[in-house]
């Protein structure tokens, strides 16, 4: 485990953000609509193939980036493409397009109420993936009766995994074999409500040979039931736990109930040296998520030495781009320090503001404007200083 290193006195405040939308799914018809991925791109099974050409369009408001495409070339989207989760590009040589690229799309359409979905099969004549079989980003088969365990891996992390134990899968209630999936998602992309403390979220989704949901995951509710208990092992990086102020003794893993609440797993275990959480469970939840409220090296004392300079901190939008306004309420004139971090602890951008009135304040980050043209997409630190006083808050630049 890495020697820890000290932060600076801070309050987090809670940041709410909803960006969830559910939607139900069937079979080349419907789709569900997560973060901006829907479900039916994972599996497109008989879906009419059409070849489109046009200019892409790039949303970048949304924690993960949307694709849009201009057919009639009069600056309106014409239909959504899906390319898959983040992370997922194949080996050869495909890339997803650029906002304007003029760009030729063979794929699956769902036809949808709004907008008609296209799954990417072919992008400039180069393949994408196959229009039949299971995705080829993320999971595995589990089969009804097997006697043999299996491991399902997070594609971004091999850390996190699902353990099965041999006949994890018996009796009449269970299909021939299931499907999982097991990713890492954004926390802010989950339903209910987010705030700074949560810094990782998992997704466990199970489908059927047909296609079809069994249990929770991408919009649906309910927890999937085995035979066995399941191990499953959830990874957090802690240098980001660290650069963020949060504390690893205090971390917590949550998961959706069948009720869809937010409830504790009052048995994970955590282990400082590999940075795991694990808990053995045979009821799987289709969300999880790691948590860690306690700020490192906070002397409880110190509150009541300095008056409480700020009394409303936010930030909006979250994600942000290009410009993010930050809001404050000072109790008191005050001179206040502006600073901006990555999560490597470099300061990346500074200003001074002397003697601001009390009363409330916005103080708008716009890195184009503020020589950070060259800032990648990631999670930044804000920090607000008055005296011995400083507040901070995770934002999001998406580019």
């Amino acid at each position: 485990m890495r020697k820890r290193v000290s932060v600076r006195w801070a309050l987090y405040l809670v940041l709410l953000l909803g960006m969830t939308v559910g939607l139900s799914f069937a079979q080349g018809n419907d789709h569900d609509n997560h973060g901006g991925r829907h479900h039916g791109e994972d599996w497109p099974e008989g879906l009419e193939v059409i070849e489109v050409n046009g200019t892409a369009i790039l949303d970048s408001l949304f924690w993960s980036h949307q694709y849009f495409l201009d057919t009639t070339l009069d600056g309106e989207a014409d239909y959504q493409l899906g390319f898959g989760p983040w992370w997922y590009n194949p080996d050869n040589g495909a890339e997803r397009p650029n906002n304007g690229d003029n760009v030729s799309i063979l794929g699956g359409i769902i036809e949808n109420d709004d907008m008609p979905f296209l799954v990417v099969y072919r992008i400039n004549d180069l393949f994408w993936r196959d229009s039949t079989g299971q995705p080829p980003w993320s999971g595995d088969w589990i089969h009804h009766g097997a006697n043999d365990s299996l491991h399902v891996f997070c594609p971004t992390d091999s850390m996190s995994h699902l353990g099965f134990p041999p006949q994890s899968m018996m009796g009449m209630g269970f299909p021939d074999s299931l499907y999982c999936q097991f990713e890492e998602i954004d926390p802010d992309s989950m339903p209910g409500m987010h705030d700074s403390t949560h810094f990782a979220g998992f997704l466990c989704d199970f489908i059927n040979p047909e296609g079809n949901h069994m249990g929770g995951g991408m919009g649906h509710s309910g927890m999937m039931n085995f035979n066995q208990e399941i191990q499953l092992q959830f990874h957090y990086d802690e240098v980001a736990l660290e650069q963020a102020g949060l504390s690893e003794e205090s971390i917590t893993l949550w998961y959706m109930n069948a009720d869809d609440q937010w409830v504790v797993a009052s048995t994970s275990q955590i282990d400082q040296e590999l940075n795991t959480v694990a808990i053995s469970t045979d009821d799987i939840a289709p969300y999880y998520y790691l948590s860690a409220p306690s700020l490192l090296n906070v002397d409880s004392n110190k509150e009541s030495e300095f008056p409480d300079v700020f009394n409303v901190v936010s930030a909006f939008p979250n994600p942000f781009n290009p410009s993010i306004n930050i809001d404050f309420v000072l109790e008191q004139t005050s001179n206040i320090n502006f600073n901006i971090y990555d999560l490597k602890g470099r300061r990346i951008h500074q200003e001074r503001f002397n003697s601001m009135a009390n009363g409330s304040h916005t103080i708008t980050w716009t890195p184009g404007l503020h020589n950070a043209d060259y800032l990648k997409s990631g999670v930044y630190i804000v920090e607000l200083v008055a005296g011995e006083t400083s507040k901070i808050q995770k934002v999001t630049y998406l580019k």
